[in-house]
């Protein structure tokens, strides 16, 4: 690997001795060209200001509620910055966890105790260096869009600007009729960033939007309540955590576990249909599966869904999105420039399934503008 596509990291721990054992470990890996280290977010963030960093490694382990302002405020000077936040893993907080991820962790590790022996510091390393495999996409993507926003390589005359693919051009959101009849269930898909993407559209979303609302986040299993909790804490919607049987209810977000499918299934009586909840085996290596969920809508007779593909990477849920098209549905994709990483969004997109390319922060608005004038809210499922 040539020094150009190796990384420079920086370590955030208050140890002293947590901060050689991480360069230690951290400088072994061949991804990475250089570690430097400080005690504090406070101290990072100059550390940011003068010298180009790809990947923060940051620790959560002392004061938790510190340390969550500190990581709020690297995100927000340096919203590209990809960190990954440290925790014990005597000491792994399901609630912690997504708040990191919420305030600007790409992910999340269990960290040693500082006198571990060396074989738990050897699988920190194996567990680090796998999660590494989404940095370089995602650092060159970051440096192209800077370049194109500072204006350093202007684009010939009729070219697209970077990231925006030229044979199918970002559709204005006003600019195509709202056709095909009422939605009867907005179903989103997620993964990597979307725990921070989903706070930024699921408590937008008004309380009165008239229908169901499926979720799909990759995410381990002991992290999906914490997440529910959290959204429903900040949303005018409820948000809670799926379960089997469970009926569907306008006005209600139906997270899917972690480590399980998630499906749709009509049932008499139940205007909405019901959750239904299982453990067949992973689909693009993922369960929960956002393709798993997407067919089960598309497989539901008189149903129109507005699907919602977000950040993350891999293709799950382009499959599913043809089918829900197939029966007349809609599809946004989140635009490249606002995702942390353009893997879901770009496979729909690159598939051309996708009819609006929306930045995330007018996602919520749009998903909202959809469903009420399709009378959404007059129209439950048949």
């Amino acid at each position: 690997m040539s020094q150009a596509t190796r990384i420079k990291v920086l370590v955030v721990d208050p140890s002293v001795v947590c901060r050689r054992l991480l360069s230690q470990v951290v400088s072994q890996l061949p991804t990475v060209s250089q570690v430097t280290a400080t005690p504090n977010g406070r101290i990072a963030l100059a550390r940011l200001e003068q010298t180009p960093t790809d990947l923060v490694l940051f620790d959560l382990s002392q004061d938790t509620d510190q340390g969550l302002d500190q990581l709020k405020k690297i995100h927000a000077g340096f919203p590209d910055m990809v960190v990954i936040a440290m925790v014990p893993r005597d000491r792994l907080d399901p609630v912690i966890a997504v708040s990191a991820m919420q305030c600007g962790a790409l992910e999340l590790i269990a960290k040693p105790d500082q006198s571990a022996p060396p074989h738990a510091w050897s699988k920190f390393q194996r567990e680090l260096s796998a999660m590494l495999g989404s940095i370089h996409g995602r650092r060159d993507a970051v440096r192209a869009r800077r370049l194109s926003q500072r204006g350093a390589q202007p684009a010939a005359a009729g070219e697209p600007p970077p990231g925006r693919d030229a044979a199918a051009p970002l559709r204005p959101a006003a600019a195509r009729p709202i056709t095909g009849g009422a939605f009867s269930v907005v179903a989103i898909g997620s993964s990597t960033g979307g725990p921070n993407a989903l706070q930024r559209v699921i408590p937008l979303l008004p309380a009165d939007l008239g229908i169901p609302l499926l979720l799909v986040q990759h995410i381990p299993p002991e992290f999906t309540g914490a997440l529910a909790d959290s959204l429903n804490r900040h949303s005018a919607l409820t948000v809670v955590e799926a379960a089997e049987h469970q009926p569907l209810r306008p006005g209600v977000v139906y997270l899917a576990p972690g480590g399980r499918h998630m499906v749709v299934t009509p049932t008499a009586g139940e205007p909405f249909g019901v959750i239904g909840i299982n453990d067949d085996p992973p689909v693009n290596s993922c369960r929960p599966s956002v393709d798993v969920l997407f067919k089960s809508l598309a497989a539901i007779g008189g149903l129109r869904t507005l699907a919602v593909v977000m950040t993350g990477m891999g293709f799950d849920g382009r499959a599913g999105v043809q089918e829900i098209k197939a029966q007349g549905g809609y599809c946004l994709s989140q635009s490249e420039d606002t995702c942390v990483v353009y893997g879901m969004p770009r496979a729909v997109d690159e598939a051309g399934l996708s009819d609006e390319r929306v930045p995330l922060d007018n996602l919520a608005r749009r998903i909202t503008t959809l469903v009420q004038a399709s009378g959404a809210s007059e129209r439950p499922w048949r």
